[in-house]
């Protein structure tokens, strides 16, 4: 991997977060009880408020910010590697996250799903990226 792959992979953690945010505070504009129930869960670790259409919701938002990441990183790194090494730490970190430190905080359907959607759609969004992995690609990079 070369270091414009690897500060794609930097960039892209750091994306995904600004992404999820950005998307999520959209959401919340728009619903805005679904804003006070992530800022309950936010501030308190208290995921009660969430209904299971904001649940659903959690879903999508992840979903998207997982696509663009992975477009943006693949794009940025001219390699799709780039873009599964990202959705490879987020599966890991998601893991943790979800099948450890929340396990009791969140109901384990939401649990077992979440770190999956986040790590597939990053993988799903570095395959869009036109260009990435092609030889002119490699050769420029």
């Amino acid at each position: 991997m070369n270091m414009r792959a690897i500060a794609a992979v930097i960039g892209g953690i750091i994306a995904w977060w600004i992404l999820f945010m950005a998307i999520g505070i959209a959401f919340g504009l728009i619903w805005p009880d679904y804003r006070a129930a992530a800022r309950a869960f936010f501030n308190n670790q208290d995921f009660s408020q969430f209904t299971t259409a904001m649940k659903l919701a959690n879903f999508v938002v992840f979903a998207i910010a997982g696509v663009i990441d992975g477009w943006l990183v693949a794009q940025l790194g001219r390699s799709r590697i780039a873009g599964i090494v990202v959705a490879g730490l987020y599966l890991a970190y998601a893991l943790f996250d979800h099948y450890y430190l929340l396990w009791n905080v969140i109901p384990a359907w939401y649990n077992l799903v979440v770190p999956w959607i986040i790590a597939g759609s990053i993988f799903a969004g570095a395959h869009l990226a036109p260009g990435a992995d092609t030889p002119a690609s490699q050769a420029s990079g």
